[in-house]
């Protein structure tokens, strides 16, 4: 690993994990002119209770490059969505998805990723881990319900409520893998964003174009990513 200044906090019980990750960027930059450096972050027990210690880089705002995030077109927007009809899926544990979900669910659901990207209102929800014990997570499809004749597909059908303000990015390729370890990269940035950062929450993928030119495979979409402000 590159040489590196590491910054370590002592906090009495778990407990103090929360405040921790909420307020930590921001004193760090204003009381110390420090912002995160790069990963990994470690959390160990200590006589005090736990340590959480991290690398740790200048922050000057003159000089400041763009981080992964700023680098995206992104955008800060509102979703209050109520009963969503949804049909619901559970990813099985044998795909061994991992980080790569969205690579995962088109090749596990190729008749729906389909209807979506050929729907102005069709969307991809990733929602809570599955409660099958034979299941990775669940994945909802929505917007398409009109495009599915009855019994096709065999859908299971729920409805769901989508609310707070999500980071909306777009993202394009003509690999699903590489793109699904973009996204791992760009999440991994946004944690030490200094005016917001990742809540967990459903996130969502719309506005999904599939374009075939011969053996090429370009996929582009926005993805919404639920996130809260540093600022509260």
């Amino acid at each position: 690993m590159p040489e590196r200044h590491i910054g370590s906090i002592d906090v009495p019980s778990t407990e103090y994990i929360e405040a921790v990750y909420f307020h930590l960027g921001i004193r760090l930059k204003e009381e110390h002119h420090l912002r995160f450096g790069p990963l990994p972050y470690c959390w160990g027990t200590s006589d005090t209770g736990l340590t959480f210690s991290f690398a740790v880089e200048p922050f000057d705002a003159s000089k400041q490059t763009l981080t992964h995030v700023d680098a995206f077109p992104v955008s800060v927007i509102s979703l209050n969505l109520i009963d969503i009809p949804v049909s619901r899926h559970s990813l099985a544990k044998e795909k061994h998805a991992g980080t790569r979900r969205i690579a995962s669910v088109f090749d596990a659901f190729p008749s729906w990723t389909h209807l979506i990207a050929n729907s102005e209102e069709g969307m991809m929800v990733f929602g809570d881990p599955s409660a099958h014990y034979d299941a990775q997570f669940d994945v909802y499809f929505t917007g398409v319900e009109e495009s599915v004749e009855e019994g096709e597909l065999h859908p299971d059908r729920y409805s769901i409520n989508i609310a707070g303000c999500y980071l909306a990015s777009t993202w394009k390729g003509d690999n699903l893998f590489d793109i699904d370890s973009d996204i791992e990269r760009f999440y991994h940035y946004l944690n030490r964003h200094s005016e917001f950062y990742y809540s967990a929450g459903p996130e969502i993928i719309r506005d999904v174009k599939v374009t075939d030119t011969g053996d090429v495979h370009s996929v582009s979409f926005e993805l919404l990513t639920p996130i809260r402000s540093r600022q509260r």
